[in-house]
């Protein structure tokens, strides 16, 4: 995966960078997504932002061959300097509900070896994707929802025992009430919702009231940027279309409380980050 240097790209105002003072309160967490090559170098940039991390693990090569002993010396790192940890999983040509067990037991396989890395980095949340074409008919869905539980079970299960929460993203889907019948039929606590307000945005056929409607009290974590409804282009706060206002204004309504990924490039941090501060843009959390 390539590395990211934060630092080095964004250079943060200072009003917003209060070195030596990491103590986090109930409404100011947010994540940034930086690969696992990426960590060391971003270390100081996260702490002197007061920044936690949702580690990117999208390679199914590096999950399948990851390094252990850096993973777990990492995951220590991160721990003692009182950083939160969250991991986004694979995604590219998984599927959980496939009929073909072959690519079901592979995607059962990277889901269990992303819960043991992200345990060996002391996440307390995993995203995983359904990996289900939006497009198909309902009678595959209900074959696919029925199929999908002989991965969710025993993934489902390794998560509890690992003391982590599995949050399901919205990827593609044009409503949220798929979403919610697979959360419903799995009925654990360890499997919830990763709310991607972007991708809403981009492909949901009905407004985002609904979603948070839908989903709410299952929604523990939020993936947030910008884009121009058109395309996920994972732009800085204020460079799309999305009111962030409303947006905000909709989840505290619900009584949402989730950990706040800005899932963006570095260099689009800067903008965001000052945005944020200046709209008091803040979300409780558990």
């Amino acid at each position: 995966m390539k590395k990211t240097q934060l630092s080095k790209l964004s250079k943060t105002p200072s009003d917003l960078t209060k070195h030596g003072d990491h103590q986090r309160t109930e409404n100011s967490r947010y994540a940034v997504t930086v690969p696992f090559d990426g960590l060391e170098a971003n270390l100081e940039f996260l702490r002197a932002n007061n920044l936690d991390v949702e580690v990117m693990m999208y390679d199914t090569e590096w999950i399948r061959n990851f390094p252990r002993a850096a993973v777990e010396a990492m995951g220590k790192r991160l721990e003692a300097a009182g950083l939160g940890v969250s991991v986004h999983g694979p995604l590219f040509d998984l599927n959980p509900g496939s009929q073909d067990t072959i690519i079901r037991d592979y995607t059962k396989f990277n889901f269990m070896r992303s819960l043991n890395i992200s345990a060996l980095l002391k996440a307390k949340i995993v995203v995983f994707h359904l990996g289900l074409n939006p497009l198909i008919p309902q009678d595959y869905r209900d074959l696919w929802l029925k199929t999908s539980m002989k991965t969710w079970e025993p993934v489902v299960n390794h998560a509890r025992r690992l003391g982590i929460t599995i949050a399901i993203e919205n990827m593609f889907l044009n409503a949220p009430y798929f979403l919610r019948k697979v959360i419903e039929m799995v009925d654990s606590s360890n499997m919830q919702v990763c709310l991607d307000v972007g991708h809403v945005n981009v492909y949901s056929v009905v407004p985002l009231e609904e979603w948070v409607d839908v989903l709410g009290k299952y929604i523990v974590k939020v993936h947030i940027n910008d884009n121009d409804a058109q395309n996920d282009l994972h732009l800085a706060f204020g460079e799309g279309n999305i009111d962030y206002l409303r947006t905000y204004r909709l989840l505290r309504e619900k009584n949402v409380h989730a950990l706040m990924t800005l899932e963006m490039t570095p260099d689009k941090l800067p903008a965001t980050l000052k945005y944020i501060k200046n709209q008091n843009l803040r979300l409780p959390t558990f």
